[in-house]
């Protein structure tokens, strides 16, 4: 009989034809409180890599907690902290999608006029980037940052006992499960669609910036719903700050 696993240490109890006498306790997982046994117990709830990450959100939402009372606002909280953290990188993303629907002209004529010649097609296309100040890699820089941040919080929800029957608002009554009617994923969906389709410059992209959102839906559908909460509020306000720097690159033509 295990009790619980930690790394390549199995703990447990092994029953035998004696007579043992055993003392159980349920404890509620929260890694400081297991941690102040000094026993290792904390283990169970370390999260791999991220746990160090998902430790800290974690500190913030009981920090924002009494100032909101729901942790489903926390979460929207923490959704437009991160946007602004990411701004100068989002922004920078933006900018270099719009360079690229310029550079696009001139890329279909290169790779007309090289077609042949693959390492010539290469070195023009380097020094057109160049000349645009266009950097491929700045597109997925915060996406990059953004994946930690997500692993971290998937795992804190589905272990921490801050959220579980952590309600929301009407049938959200626990952010540590789905939404049991599949509204907050559609929506969600509906979001990732409309952020997508404004940022999409290139036509040719137009069916992955359909797909790709249905597919992350289906992906999100028994997803923790304070995970599919995040991932709306990331995207709502992803879309009001595509369509804010297109009014601002709009008018600085």
């Amino acid at each position: 009989f295990t009790l619980w696993q930690r790394k390549d240490k199995r703990f447990g109890l092994e029953l035998s034809g004696k007579a043992l006498q055993v003392r159980v306790s349920f404890l509620p997982i929260d890694y400081w409180f297991l941690a102040s046994f000094k026993k290792g117990f904390e283990g169970i709830t370390t999260g791999g890599i991220f746990g160090p990450i998902g430790r800290l959100i974690l500190k913030l939402f009981r920090l924002l907690y009494p100032i909101f009372g729901n942790y489903g606002y926390v979460i929207i909280i923490f959704a437009l902290l991160i946007k602004l953290i990411l701004h100068p990188l989002n922004r920078h993303q933006l900018e270099m999608q719009r360079k690229m629907q310029l550079l696009q002209p001139e890329l279909e004529r290169l790779k007309r006029k090289y077609k042949d010649d693959p390492q010539a097609l290469n070195r023009e296309m380097m020094d057109l980037y160049k000349a645009y100040g266009f950097n491929p890699a700045g597109c997925f820089i915060p996406l990059l940052i953004q994946l930690p941040l997500f692993m971290a919080l998937y795992n804190m929800l589905l272990t921490s006992i801050d959220f579980r029957q952590a309600p929301f608002i009407l049938w959200i009554t626990d952010l540590s499960v789905k939404d049991p009617y599949y509204v907050l994923p559609i929506v969600m969906g509906a979001m990732f669609l409309i952020q997508s389709l404004i940022t999409t410059t290139d036509p040719r992209n137009r069916m992955m910036s359909i797909f790709m959102p249905i597919f992350f839906t289906f992906i999100f559908l028994n997803f923790p719903s304070g995970l599919q909460l995040y991932w709306l509020s990331f995207n709502l306000f992803s879309i009001l700050e595509s369509l804010w720097y297109r009014k601002l690159a709009g008018g600085s033509r």
